[in-house]
């Protein structure tokens, strides 16, 4: 019995070290695509969404909902009407009906007109359950290029997340 239970030890150690992204967590967060607006195509505003998951699923503590799964349960619940919201009630709401204590929601713009703008992301950590429900951090950032703001999804995932603090001015 107790070389069995060392056994499982080592392979849990093993797993761990050779997989250090895999998440054990049980708790599901959900990150919803981001609104885009003023110059920024879907497709930049998609990118930067999955990068925002990757990179906090990355972080190890949440399961984070892909894009296909959230649009799955919506689909099932009878809420595809609400992926689309910004509406921070709504965005509650949509969270405690698919039971996840976290939605992470927000926008991407250009800072004004033009190719030289400035690309703004905000979001918003948004607590889903309980008396104090609603927006419990927001982070912004803003990036000269496209490839600056992918880049940049690490240290915004980490801030969201509390994790650390951005070490630009854009927050």
């Amino acid at each position: 019995m107790r070389k069995a239970s060392c056994h499982l030890v080592s392979l849990f150690l093993m797993i761990v070290v050779c997989f250090p992204h895999v998440s054990f967590a049980s708790e599901q967060l959900a990150v919803m695509d981001l609104k885009f607006s003023y110059g920024v195509k879907k497709s930049l505003a998609e990118a930067f969404s999955d990068e925002i998951r990757n990179k906090i699923n990355e972080l190890g503590e949440y399961e984070i909902l892909s894009r296909k799964k959230l649009e799955k349960i919506a689909k099932k619940k009878g809420l595809t009407q609400r992926l689309g919201s910004d509406d921070t009630q709504c965005l509650i709401d949509f969270g405690r009906a698919i039971g996840t204590r976290y939605v992470i929601a927000g926008s991407i713009s250009r800072s004004k007109p033009g190719p030289k703008a400035s690309i703004i992301v905000n979001l918003r950590l948004i607590n889903t359950q309980g008396l104090d429900a609603g927006v419990r951090k927001r982070v912004s950032k803003e990036a000269k290029t496209k490839d600056e703001l992918l880049k940049s999804a690490k240290a915004v995932a980490a801030v969201i997340m509390d994790k650390k603090e951005l070490q630009s001015s854009g927050q």
